[in-house]
């Protein structure tokens, strides 16, 4: 995966390349932080706290991280990294479900 930061009109975006499907994403900065927060060591709870902490205009649940994460095309992932978060976020969903 290669990962270009973009300035245009004082708006801050990361184009993201993935090498094995020549597919491109332009995502913002929050999508952009989420996505990078999720290395296989972080619930979707601690993913949405910790975003909450850094923009604290936002208010993000965990249920709204599970289905972003949901959401995106599995293609766009490492695999190393995507075994990993969807372990550590299909445990998560499975405590929310049952809790």
């Amino acid at each position: 995966m290669k990962v270009g930061k973009q300035t245009f009109a004082g708006e801050t975006s990361f184009v993201v390349k993935v090498p094995e499907t020549d597919s491109f994403s332009r995502l913002g900065e929050l999508d952009w932080e989420l996505l990078s927060l999720c290395d296989g060591g972080r619930t979707p709870a601690e993913v949405a706290q910790a975003l909450n902490e850094r923009y604290q205009d936002q208010n993000l649940r965990e249920q709204e991280v599970i289905e972003y994460l949901h959401a995106v095309d599995p293609n766009f992932w490492e695999r190393g990294a995507a075994e990993k978060t969807s372990a550590s976020w299909k445990r998560s969903a499975t405590s929310v479900a049952s809790g």
